[in-house]
Order: structure tokens, then C-alpha cells, then sequence
């Protein structure tokens, strides 16, 4: 019985045993194939994206190799014939191999400064923003706390707060000239009004392009006196007016309105007086509302680091040597000799007086030491040899840097074009060659006198990608005009005044301004197609407002347009001769100078009756 059963008892114990590990040692091995499998497939990823990256930063043909240096500015060069690094006229010839590589490599180290002189520009604006969040949140958190535990004491903080600001609002009534006048020290202290209609504004302050009665063309003043109007018509139509409780029997409409008028008082609000037809025919409605400003608040506050801003001068040329002269004296004073940071492009149209321009360009870089009296008791000049030991020994040490600076200036660039002049040819190509990277552009012209705190506004209003900056100069009358003679004259410095007599705010012109590079590219230039003088700056400046940059527009105190006389050709026709004319008046004298030159005879002849009837008296 016992041996009938022992294969059975094997069968079911032992048997079962054994598949169950044969079927693990082959899972296992299974398991270890798969991975296997898995692991190759992996490595052959890795080296495929690894295949790809290099193919992907490997350098193109179309970049610049060793042979073909990257072009810098800062040299002289001359459309035409060959020129150095920086210069634009011709092919560049540059050196090969080894000298190509490292320009390509300071390209791009210069590139990487500028890059992390921005990070940390950005990085600073975070901290400080982060700062001012952090403080912000922690006035919240006290405020939660005080009013934790206290039921509806957030709402009583929110009404508290309301009625302050309306109590504020009311105070600025009270403080503005509304109810009662106050005593004002003069004359020219008044604050005027300015009336209105439904389509016009009546004004005073016109600058020379504002009428005395024109269509308001803002947007926001459009939106001002309508919101004003709509405002009166709902309170005339309302059940009840004020506190006289009746009933409006006559539904008024704009039609029913007369004129208004409006003044501003700059830190109190505006004031608006409407006057309405009544209902009968000698009756009128009049309504008087006040817009009151709120409290200041803080937007924004930043530094502003201007020691890595260079500016490039962009200056389109054609003959007037001698103004060139002119303008480079100023430009050796304040841009080599103050700022530093200034580069210049000269784009001269033509040959006629060439070699003039090219010599007053290179006599900015040499230095001006001029002969001077003996110390040591010997009347005469000395003669210097060695005028560096000379210049240490006797000028203040401070002047070093300056000295030089000026010695060793290199910073401008010569573009010859010989074609038709056009200042938005000018101007495009001057501003196209520069290749040191996003820099911040001032297309000027050769009548300009700026100063050094002219070019520190230029940096602090401009910002790439986000605003553009177009000063208003003041233009100058003629200064024989104004001093009476050219004998009397005063030198140009003496001259930049400001005043009425002496000059206007130029507000009419767009050509000096500053953007940056990619600014300009990005919104497509001048119009080329521009020939001679004027239309191009008006072109530019219109592209800029259809953007979403933000134009700056404001009087700058330190850009002068200098007095040079105007002629109207005889070829003009008598429409075209007629605005010549009128524009040199303009530019010519005040309105009062020019009414002394008209009437000067009568002026003249009066003297003289009064020397006469002195002489009769004295006899």
C-alpha cells in the first residue's frame, strides 16, 4: 500500500515544487534580458542627442570665420578705398588666423560684459522690487493682525479709509479758487481759463504750432470736455437739482449747451463752468464742477547706472566746413573733454571741401597746447620741446585724465557717400554701421550747441524697447538782431540764454532724437526716398506714435538750434516762396523785435524831433 503510493505523494509534493522554481529562474532570466534590451536602447538615445547638439552648435558658414574679423568702430573710414576695422566705405580688410580669432573673441567678450552689466541691472530692480513687496506684505500682515479678532473690523478699516479720502477730496476743494479769490502777488499770477464749445478750445497758451481756436486733437482731451458735458446734462436732467427740490420740466441736450470754461490749478484739480439754454429765452442754467486730484503715489523708483551708456552722434554733412569747425569745438569741450562716452559718425555727401572735414576730425584727437609766458622772470614765449615734463611740471594733476582723454581720442568715424545729399540717407547710413552692439543714438545736425547734462537727459530718458526721447531745443534769433549789431556780439556760450527775446522753444521740429539702435531698426528707418531737407523727422517721429513705445516730448535746457540765415530760392513757387518767408520771419526775431525793425523810422524820426526840441529848450 506503501509503495502504490509513493509515486503519487511525488507527484503532488515534489513536482509542483520543481516547476515553480524552473518558472522563477526563467523569469529572472527573462527579467534580465529585457533590462538588457532597455539599456541598449538608452545608449543609443544618448548618443543621438548628443549627435544633434553637436551639429547644432557647431558654427555656421554665414558666421564670421578667422578670416573675416567682426568691424568695430572707432576708425576713420572712407567709402571707396579700404579701411580699417570700424570703418564702413569699401570691403574691410582685416588680418587672418590667429589676429582673426582674437577680435572675434574680444567681440565677444565685450558682448558677455554688457550682458552681465545688465543681469545685474535687472538683479538689483528685483532685490529693490522684492524689497518694497516684502515691506508691503508686512504692512498687510500687521493690518490683518490688528484687525483679527475684531469681527467686522476690516470693514471699518475699508469705511475709515473711504472717508479720508473723501474728507481729502473736499479739502481740495476748499483750497481751490472755487468759492472765493485769493490774494495773488501779481498780475502774471493769474491762472486763466480756457473756454470751449462742442467743437472747439479757445486758448491761450499756443506755443508755434497750437492755434488760438482749433479742434482739441488729444484723445484725452476729447474724452476730458465730453465726459464734462455728459456729466452736466445728467445733472440737469436728474429729478431733483441740488437742494432747490423741482422737478426738471425741459429735457436738456447738447444742443441746449452754450460754452464752458476750464482752468487747472496743478495741485489742487480743475474747475468747469457750463452754461446751458433755459427754458425760456433770456433764461440760462449754469453748472460749476470740479475734477480734485488725488494724493501722489509712489510708481516706481530705480537707479539708473550711466557709466556703461555710450552715445553715438549721428551727423549727416554736406560742405559748411566752417560750421563744422564750430560744431566740433563744442563737441571737443563737452564730449572729449567732460563726458567720454560720446562717439561720432560723420556721413559727408560729396568731395567739395572733404579734406577740410577729414583735417578737423584729426585735429580733435591732437592735443592743443598753446605757447605761455615764463615763469622765471624772462619776458617772452617758451619754446617747447619736450612739452609732456613741461605740462606735468605746471598743470593741476587733476587734469590728467582730461588731457589724455583728449590725446588719445579715436572715437569717430568718417562715411564718404558720393550721391545727392539727404539727411534720412544720412542719418539711416550713419546709424546701420555701427556694429559694437545696441547703442543709444543721437541724430543731430551741424547747427546744434547741446551740453554735457544735454547728454546725461539722453540716457535717462531713453530705454531700449520701451521709450524714445524727442527734445524741444530753443531755436535762436539773430543775434545781430538781438544785440544790435554784429560788433556787439557776444561769444556763442554768452549767447544760449533763454528768454523771450533771445530765442522760442523750437516745438514744430522732430530731427534731434535719441533711441536706441534696435529701436530704429525694429521700426524701419527713414524713408530714404527723402531728398534735400525736411519730411524725414516727421516720418520717423509718426512711426514711433503708431508703436507701442513711448514717446518722450519735453523742452531739454541744454540743446540750442544756432542762428544761420535762411534763403528762399527765387525758383520757388509764389505759395512755396511765401511759407520760406514767413518761417525766416519766424526764425528771424520776436514779435516785438520785428515790430521795432518795421516801425524804426517813425522811431527814428521821433528821436530826432526830441534831440531838437531839447536843443531849442537848452538855447
Amino acid at each position: 500500500m506503501v509503495h502504490t503510493d509513493a509515486p503519487t505523494l511525488l507527484n503532488y509534493i515534489f513536482l509542483p515544487a520543481l516547476l515553480l522554481r524552473l518558472s522563477v529562474v526563467m523569469l529572472r532570466r527573462g527579467l534580465l534580458f529585457w533590462l538588457s534590451r532597455v539599456g541598449v536602447l538608452l545608449v543609443v538615445v544618448c548618443c543621438c542627442l548628443s549627435l544633434l547638439y553637436v551639429i547644432s552648435c557647431s558654427p555656421h558658414a554665414d558666421e564670421p570665420m578667422a578670416g573675416q574679423p567682426l568691424p568695430r568702430p572707432g576708425g576713420m573710414a572712407i567709402a571707396g578705398g579700404p579701411s580699417r576695422p570700424g570703418g564702413v566705405g569699401g570691403a574691410p580688410i582685416g588680418p587672418a588666423g590667429r589676429e582673426g580669432f582674437q577680435a572675434l573673441l574680444q567681440e565677444r567678450e565685450e558682448q558677455h560684459r554688457q550682458h552681465i552689466a545688465s543681469l545685474k541691472k535687472q538683479i538689483a530692480q528685483l532685490k529693490e522690487a522684492l524689497q518694497e513687496r516684502s515691506e508691503q506684505l508686512k504692512g498687510m500682515q500687521n493690518s490683518l493682525e490688528k484687525t483679527a479678532g475684531r469681527g467686522t473690523g476690516g470693514d471699518v478699516a475699508d469705511e475709515r479709509s473711504h472717508s479720508d479720502l473723501q474728507e481729502f477730496l473736499r479739502s481740495q476743494l476748499s483750497r481751490a479758487e472755487v468759492h472765493s479769490g485769493v490774494r495773488l502777488p501779481s498780475e502774471y499770477a493769474v491762472v486763466p481759463f480756457e473756454s470751449f464749445t462742442l467743437q472747439r478750445v479757445y486758448q491761450l497758451e499756443m506755443g508755434l504750432t497750437r492755434h488760438p481756436e482749433e479742434k482739441p486733437v488729444r484723445k484725452d482731451r476729447r474724452d476730458e470736455l465730453g465726459e464734462v458735458v455728459e456729466s452736466a446734462l445728467q445733472s440737469l436732467n436728474a429729478p431733483h437739482q441740488g437742494g432747490d427740490r423741482m422737478k426738471a420740466s425741459k429735457v436738456y441736450t447738447p444742443s441746449d449747451f452754450i460754452e464752458g470754461m476750464a482752468r487747472t490749478e496743478k495741485d489742487k484739480g480743475t474747475l468747469y463752468e457750463l452754461t446751458f439754454r433755459g427754458e425760456q429765452k433770456l433764461e440760462f442754467r449754469r453748472l460749476v464742477l470740479f475734477r480734485p486730484f488725488g494724493p501722489l503715489v509712489k510708481v516706481k523708483s530705480e537707479l539708473v547706472e550711466t557709466a556703461n551708456m555710450p552715445i553715438n552722434i549721428v551727423l549727416p554733412l554736406s560742405q559748411r566746413a566752417d560750421k563744422f569747425k564750430q560744431f566740433m569745438h563744442n563737441f571737443r569741450e563737452v564730449c572729449v573733454k567732460q563726458d567720454g562716452r560720446v562717439h561720432l559718425t560723420v556721413v559727408y555727401f560729396g568731395r567739395d571741401q572733404m579734406n577740410e572735414v577729414k583735417g578737423t576730425l584729426e585735429n580733435t584727437s591732437s592735443p592743443q597746447i598753446c605757447n605761455h609766458e615764463s615763469t622765471a622772470g624772462v619776458s617772452g614765449t617758451v619754446v617747447i620741446t619736450d612739452w609732456r615734463s613741461i605740462f606735468f611740471d605746471q598743470v593741476v594733476p587733476t587734469y590728467k585724465d582730461t588731457f589724455w582723454r583728449e590725446l588719445n581720442f579715436r572715437n569717430f568715424t568718417l562715411i564718404q557717400l558720393n550721391e545727392e545729399f539727404s539727411r534720412g540717407r544720412g542719418l539711416d547710413v550713419g546709424a546701420r554701421a555701427w556694429k559694437g552692439g545696441n547703442v543709444l543714438l543721437f541724430f543731430c545736425d551741424v547747427d546744434i550747441f547741446f551740453t554735457a547734462d544735454f547728454l546725461n537727459t539722453c540716457r535717462l530718458n531713453a530705454q531700449p524697447g520701451k521709450k524714445v526721447f524727442y527734445p524741444v531745443l530753443f531755436s535762436q534769433y539773430n543775434p545781430a538782431v538781438i544785440y544790435g549789431s554784429h560788433d556787439h556780439t557776444p561769444p556763442v556760450e554768452q549767447q544760449l540764454i533763454i528768454k523771450k527775446d533771445t530765442g522760442f522753444w523750437r516745438d514744430f521740429g522732430f530731427g534731434m532724437t535719441c533711441q536706441y539702435r534696435s529701436d530704429f531698426i525694429n521700426i524701419g528707418g527713414f524713408d530714404v526716398d527723402i531728398k534735400g531737407w525736411g519730411g524725414e523727422d516727421v516720418h520717423l517721429y509718426r512711426k514711433y506714435l503708431h508703436s507701442n513705445l513711448l514717446v518722450v516730448r519735453a523742452p531739454s535746457r541744454g540743446l540750442f538750434h544756432l542762428w544761420h540765415e535762411k534763403r528762399c530760392a527765387d525758383e520757388l513757387p509764389p505759395d512755396q516762396y511765401k511759407m520760406c518767408m514767413q518761417s525766416k520771419a519766424m526764425n528771424e526775431a520776436s514779435h516785438g523785435q520785428l515790430g521795432m525793425l518795421l516801425f524804426r523810422h517813425e522811431i527814428e524820426a521821433h528821436l530826432r524831433k526830441q534831440k531838437q526840441r531839447s536843443g531849442a529848450k537848452k538855447a
